[in-house]
């Protein structure tokens, strides 16, 4: 089988991570054996993917076409001359995948294609109103085209498939191997990460709308009201400058793997505020590494974590507050739920997001 992949999106957020641990997936699985993949990458996403994030064995004996492709994401020109610039390249594949919700014009029909949505946040959410009304209709151009629309989570899935009225198949998304175990810190500088005697309660993920960061911050500002026992970590890719924070809250506003291992291995709990999420990737690396969770009651959150973590009424600074105080002040159950979640880890191998992938397409 020959494959096509729009690689573009690595190096950027949960997209670039889902490309990442799938093709580390396929090695796994010894997919390269017997089948092609070609992908296009930006100068970043090479770079990312030689040296960042695929093992030093994969590396040693790279199994891919890698072309390095300086289009720009969501342009017109990806849409309408991007796979006339590789025509000949795609029409000897099986499949063209697009591991996102856009798919370019001009691909030859013999071409299956494979599109995958993580979520309906730029709809249900949009930050602007050419988001509200172009999103809609590129979805719904690039569902029509394709042959398979997949997503990354159940509930997503079912999301998707109620809003465009179309047949969702689950690609899951899966935790990267550096997660897994907690790392050695040698020759790590961890002052910059804050991790003292304090207890750390920590956020990851970016200022937009549907991550509701506000709520973050105004719980911690009444938190610390109450204790002075404890101190805030946001890693978040602040986009405006602010200065309404308590002092005992610091921003950072990057970390690599190795130092949102250390991160999440030395503090004192996760707080995730989304009102939606396609898949939160730090829900499962938290569980991994058996840190407890406080995570809005919703949907996404619970198809993922079951009873292993702890929920707060969706919006709620003041529930927020109080399931804090009781998992604060319940250690054994804190404990328990912590070693519970671990378990969960295996569902989300990327092993098993190959698996579903490779099904899909056979």
């Amino acid at each position: 089988m020959k494959i096509f992949l729009d690689a573009r999106k690595i190096g950027d957020g949960g997209i670039g991570r889902f490309i990442v641990n799938l093709l580390c997936g396929l090695n796994k699985l010894n997919f390269f054996e017997k089948n092609r993949l070609t992908l296009i990458v930006g100068e970043q996403g090479s770079k990312l993917l030689r040296e960042e994030f695929i093992s030093e064995e994969f590396k040693g004996n790279l199994p891919l076409t890698i072309l390095i492709d300086k289009t720009a994401k969501y342009s017109l020109v990806e849409y309408f001359f991007l796979p006339l610039k590789y025509k000949s390249i795609i029409s000897e594949c099986d499949w063209f995948i697009s591991p996102h919700y856009t798919l370019p014009f001009f691909i030859p029909n013999k071409v299956k294609k494979l599109i995958v949505v993580h979520d309906l946040i730029q709809i249900c959410y949009p930050e602007s109103l050419i988001h509200k009304i172009l999103v809609p209709i590129i979805i719904k151009s690039s569902i029509r085209r394709a042959n398979k629309v997949a997503s990354v989570s159940m509930h997503s899935a079912r999301k998707i498939s109620e809003y465009f009225n179309v047949s969702v198949s689950v690609i899951p998304n899966s935790i990267s191997e550096s997660f897994l175990e907690k790392i050695n810190t040698k020759d790590l500088n961890t002052d910059k990460l804050l991790v003292g005697e304090k207890k750390i309660i920590l956020f990851i993920g970016s200022d937009r709308l549907h991550k509701r960061l506000n709520l973050f911050i105004d719980f911690f500002k009444r938190l610390s009201s109450l204790s002075n026992d404890f101190h805030a970590v946001v890693v978040s890719d602040l986009r405006q400058e602010r200065d309404d924070l308590p002092k005992n809250l610091t921003f950072i506003n990057s970390a690599t793997d190795v130092e949102l291992n250390y991160l999440l291995s030395n503090a004192y709990c996760l707080v995730s505020t989304s009102r939606e999420e396609g898949f939160c990737l730090p829900l499962i690396e938290a569980a991994a590494l058996e840190l407890p969770i406080i995570c809005t009651d919703l949907e996404y959150g619970r198809e993922i974590l079951g009873e292993s973590a702890w929920y707060f009424e969706d919006g709620s600074t003041e529930d927020l507050l109080r399931v804090f105080t009781l998992m604060h002040m319940s250690e054994e159950e804190r404990s328990d739920r912590a070693k519970m979640s671990s378990n969960i880890v295996s569902s989300y191998s990327i092993e098993n997001q190959a698996s579903q992938f490779i099904d899909l397409i056979s």
